[in-house]
């Protein structure tokens, strides 16, 4: 799991580093848990300007994400420094080149980015996508609302509750909460 400081240097060394596509693509992953893969297949067309709406490459099936302000600040600050207006078909995310991104190259320039910002070898971006998954159920989300968020189907996402959201103190000190809330603890 990244902790917010790492999502924070990594974001803040791609900059520096003049990866603005790379540092978009973090703001992404971690803030929709898509697939690295479906973020670089994403076009302008998919971004309306409060959400994404995209097709998943591993499962084919339509998904709405909404984006937090400070990602949908991101993405006009990006589009802004690109200095074009970007047709609407084109890659929404690129290299410093201005090539789209493979998920090989955004995983393989993300990995010197961390490196580079001093994070460990053993996270990698698409733990993006668990960690948000984590902080979702850590903050009371319903296995539907996981399920959506992630664009799994209930069924698959009660199967992989364990993989994208493993077992924490903070889960379980929130359940005990939520009990104790419904039901007034008798004495003994």
């Amino acid at each position: 799991m990244w902790e917010p400081w790492q999502i924070r240097a990594a974001i803040a060394k791609a900059k520096e580093l003049g990866y603005g596509g790379a540092a978009l693509a973090i703001e992404i992953i971690y803030d929709t848990s898509l697939r690295p893969g479906d973020a670089t297949a994403l076009t302008w067309t998919q971004y309306d300007g409060e959400s994404l709406w995209l097709i998943q490459g591993k499962t084919g099936r339509p998904l709405r994400v909404p984006l937090w302000p400070e990602t949908i600040a991101a993405i006009e600050t990006y589009k802004t420094h690109l200095g074009v207006v970007p047709l609407a078909a084109t890659p929404l995310l690129r290299t410093p080149k201005g090539r789209p991104y493979t998920s090989y190259h955004l995983a393989h320039q993300v990995r010197g980015i961390m490196r580079a910002a001093g994070l460990p070898d053993d996270l990698q971006i698409r733990d993006l996508r668990r960690t948000a998954s984590k902080e979702r159920a850590e903050g009371g989300a319903s296995e539907a609302e996981l399920a959506a968020a992630t664009g799994h189907s209930i069924a698959r996402g009660s199967a992989i509750l364990d993989v994208y959201n493993p077992r924490s103190y903070e889960l379980a000190r929130r359940a005990q909460d939520k009990r104790r809330r419904n039901k007034n603890r008798p004495k003994v």
